[in-house]
């Protein structure tokens, strides 16, 4: 359970951009968040319903081309996680914002 709840608090954390993270950064935790959710990878795109629940808005301000790239990339790493379990990729997305010098700390906004 804890786990679980450190994993939603992450994601909604990167997603609500509290954490600043690369594009790069997103590309994974996105394809790490994607496996968990849908598991392996099946040869179609799993974001029928848009990226906002796995990236941050900047990221998808841009014209469609730009976003659609950036699906690409996020479905060819998450490609590339077949063979993970849910708690497996959880466990490597909570390692991954775990690395950052800014996990765990608490922004109040005035």
């Amino acid at each position: 359970a804890a786990v679980d709840l450190a994993y939603i608090q992450a994601v909604h954390d990167v997603t609500d951009s509290r954490y600043p993270c690369s594009k790069e950064d997103c590309i994974t935790l996105a394809a790490l968040q994607a496996q968990e959710k849908f598991e392996d990878y099946a040869g179609k795109s799993p974001f029928d319903e848009g990226l906002a629940d796995y990236v941050p808005v900047k990221y998808l301000r841009g014209d469609d081309a730009t976003v659609s790239e950036l699906e690409e990339d996020i479905v060819k790493t998450y490609a590339k996680l077949k063979g993970y379990s849910g708690l497996e990729a959880k466990l490597n997305y909570l390692d991954y914002v775990k690395s950052w010098k800014i996990y765990g700390s608490a922004f109040y906004f005035c």
